[in-house]
């Protein structure tokens, strides 16, 4: 039987370092080809700002634009153009979350894990 990878295996790669060029950073996801799903407050202040995408440890992975803002779900969809030499992986969302239900997250906290 083969043995099925940890939730960190599964979504350590599809998250992303948000950073602005004010210092601000904050964590989010690889949500679709070139979408990025994060905090509406990671990208508040952002304004003309670029916003800079880490991925897998490289932190100018790409530059993003901002979208759309949720303020009232402190959700912000970001667009990058995704590179030409292959799909990223991203996160599957399902509707059928329920409150209650087990939760896995992994980020970028501005201090202590750099690295997530």
């Amino acid at each position: 039987m083969a043995r099925s990878p940890d939730l960190h295996e599964w979504f350590h790669p599809c998250t992303v370092r948000v950073t602005l060029a004010s210092g601000v950073c904050g964590t989010g996801f690889l949500a679709a080809p070139g979408y990025v799903v994060t905090c509406e407050h990671v990208v508040r202040e952002a304004g003309s700002e670029a916003i800079t995408l880490g991925w897998q440890g490289q932190e100018g992975f790409t530059q993003a634009e901002l979208v759309r803002v949720l303020p009232d779900y402190d959700l912000a969809l970001l667009r990058f153009s995704p590179p030409e030499h292959g799909d990223l992986p991203w996160v599957w969302l399902d509707a059928d979350l329920r409150v209650g239900d087990r939760l896995y997250t992994f980020g970028y906290p501005e201090r202590d894990y750099d690295q997530g």
